[in-house]
């Protein structure tokens, strides 16, 4: 674990527990306190973020185009 200081905002909303790490914005939301604030650690230290299985999900795509430029063109092709 480092040793510089790390200001963490900790709070239940709705039946999760939501921790914060206030320099880096990251965020977890868990059913555990303790197991949110060990996420958040795990997530934090990481030097890659793309450990977490979000980043390295698969995908899936039908290779016809990217509708990232004009969403509402790729949509009237494709219709």
């Amino acid at each position: 674990m480092s040793t510089e200081e790390r200001k963490i905002t900790l709070t239940q909303e709705g039946g999760l527990w939501k921790a914060v790490d206030e320099q880096t914005g990251v965020e977890v939301r868990m059913e555990d306190r303790q197991e949110a604030l060990k996420k958040l650690d795990r997530l934090v230290e990481a030097d890659d973020p793309s450990d977490d299985a979000f980043f390295t999900a698969p995908t899936f795509t039908t290779g016809d185009g990217d509708a990232s430029e004009n969403v509402d063109e790729y949509l009237n092709e494709a219709g």
